[in-house]
């Protein structure tokens, strides 16, 4: 069984890479995408397997072509599941029954919702923080919900980061700097929140390391962040929550966008804003950490 989350950038080469590795292939270099694919199929050459591929966008039809080449060398009873919104993708592979899945039903909040999981996920995370009834009024309430234009998803990521602490935010914003579907480690990006000066100790017998970990934590647990699927020692940011960390980030520093629009920086900009010691594009020298 392997699980791949393919989003907006569809990658032939990382997809395969992905499948290969979770089916227990050596963690290998492969120059060219052929000399993979082959390692793919003999690898489940004759077998039954099932992959799911979630978050489909790309409805270019030869990528499916080219991606699906290997898995027609499995065992009759393999399955590929795919979650996508665009039906004219399905269509083109001839699935013309998908299977629609509701969305919740409607009480309360999740009215406000949209019924939408990742936003109702945010909030449940937010409302298990307050222990009386009246500031659960108060998120029920907000007029974030009347000012903020969206579906109900960015709403409630907005609630959810508006009840951080002033340094929580800072730090979220700070990982605006990761591409989407990016897999970090926790220490290690600990040791950047601490390189930036992130942290301000409050007890001095507190280390700054154990002051990361506290802060991590805290957006795991508001599921800020969550387990990478095929490695549950790494972490990864929700493609959604990737772009709201961008879009809050020029609260504290350059956003993403702005470094890949623009190199150089002028005087007044910098004024404005704390800059950072590194941009995205030193994040992708340096690969994966």
């Amino acid at each position: 069984m392997a699980w791949v989350c393919i989003s907006d950038e569809f990658d032939i080469m990382n997809i395969s890479k992905t499948i290969f590795q979770s089916l227990g292939g050596a963690n290998q270099e492969f120059n060219y995408l052929n000399l993979l694919q082959v390692a793919l199929k003999e690898r489940i050459s004759k077998k039954r397997f099932l992959f799911a591929l979630d978050d489909v966008w790309s409805d270019i039809y030869t990528n499916w072509e080219i991606l699906a080449g290997p898995f027609l060398a499995g065992a009759p009873g393999r399955k590929v599941i795919m979650t996508t919104w665009k039906l004219s993708l399905l269509t083109q592979l001839g699935y013309n029954e998908p299977h629609h899945l509701p969305i919740l039903s409607y009480e309360s909040i999740v009215r406000k919702c949209n019924g939408f999981s990742l936003a109702l996920k945010a909030l449940g995370r937010l409302l298990w923080t307050k222990i009386h009834k009246e500031d659960w009024k108060v998120v029920l309430n907000s007029e974030i919900w009347s000012l903020e234009k969206g579906d109900g998803v960015v709403v409630a990521l907005r609630l959810s980061y508006h009840d951080l602490s002033p340094c929580l935010k800072q730090l979220f914003a700070y990982c605006s700097l990761f591409p989407k579907d990016f897999e970090f480690d926790k220490e290690k990006l600990i040791l950047l929140w601490m390189s930036e000066g992130f942290f301000h100790q409050s007890n001095a017998s507190q280390t700054m390391e154990r002051l990361g970990h506290e802060y991590f934590d805290q957006l795991l647990s508001r599921s800020f962040f969550q387990n990478a699927p095929n490695n549950k020692s790494l972490f990864v940011m929700h493609d959604l929550l990737n772009d709201f960390a961008t879009s809050v980030a020029c609260d504290f520093f350059f956003s993403r966008l702005d470094i890949e629009k623009k190199k150089e920086f002028r005087t007044e900009s910098l004024e404005r804003y704390h800059n950072i010691s590194f941009v995205r594009e030193e994040y992708m020298v340096s690969g994966r950490f």
